[in-house]
């Protein structure tokens, strides 16, 4: 018993760290011993969902939930798989399930908010992940689905505001990476906002500049981030118009 708590403590570490084969490999040890640890099968599903093995994913879920049908996490993680293939219909059953049993659970009403986001129900999203802030402010990963709520919601300063208070917080390191690369989303997308105005070229070289610093914060986790590439493009580019078309106002 003592064994699996220690192995379940390292690979929750591993998990948090975005190692997630040490994660698996301390989980599948863990169910080597007893098949029918709940905690390393949601542990080992939610690495395979991480890992974009969603069918493994998904059969862990599933065995997990034969085990205990109405543990809430087993019903979360099941959710969150099927959104993430796009059955949106099963992953609202599953959800209203876990919402049946705890519907106050912070991680269920944001699960719920995700799902709400992906439907594009942006306003109802925003608020419930108001409420799940306000209640634990020092729940840094909270303030990552808020931060992007309000991203949609057309708040760049707003949500911007929310990742800063995010960042100060303890968080596991992949929430780090993906705050960092939504900083970095947000920063260009204010840059845009100010357009080609070559009076605002300051400002826009900071949004730029800022951008690119976050960048290299998400890669400097050592979490692998798969838009990141798509980003850098981005702000190459908006880095070479403000260059042609402003060569006259940047600052030495």
């Amino acid at each position: 018993m003592g064994c699996n708590l220690n192995r379940l403590q390292q690979a929750k570490e591993a998990l948090d760290n975005h190692d997630l084969a040490g994660a698996e490999k301390q989980y599948r040890a863990i169910l080597e011993r007893s098949p029918k640890n709940v905690d390393a099968l949601i542990g080992l599903g939610w690495t395979y969902h991480l890992a974009l093995k969603r069918e493994e994913a998904h059969s862990q879920f599933t065995f997990c939930l034969g085990i205990e049908p109405n543990n809430v996490e087993c019903l979360r993680g099941k959710s969150s798989v099927l959104l993430s293939q796009g059955d949106t219909t099963q992953a609202r059953l599953w959800l209203d399930k876990a919402k049946q049993i705890a519907p106050d659970d912070p991680e269920v009403l944001v699960s719920d908010a995700i799902w709400r986001l992906a439907q594009g129900e942006i306003s109802k999203a925003s608020k419930q992940l108001e409420l799940v802030v306000a209640r634990f402010p020092k729940e840094g990963k909270y303030r990552l689905p808020y931060a992007e709520a309000l991203l949609r919601e057309s708040k760049p300063k707003d949500a911007l505001q929310q990742l800063e208070a995010g960042l100060v917080l303890e968080i596991p390191r992949r929430t780090s990476a993906m705050m960092w690369i939504l900083r970095a989303r947000i920063l260009l997308e204010l840059s845009a906002k100010g357009g080609d105005d070559c009076t605002q070229i300051t400002e826009i070289q900071q949004w730029v500049s800022e951008a690119e610093r976050s960048l290299d914060e998400a890669n400097n986790t050592g979490v692998e981030v798969p838009n990141s590439g798509v980003i850098q493009r981005q702000f190459q580019r908006r880095r070479t118009t403000l260059q042609e078309k402003c060569a006259n106002d940047v600052p030495d």
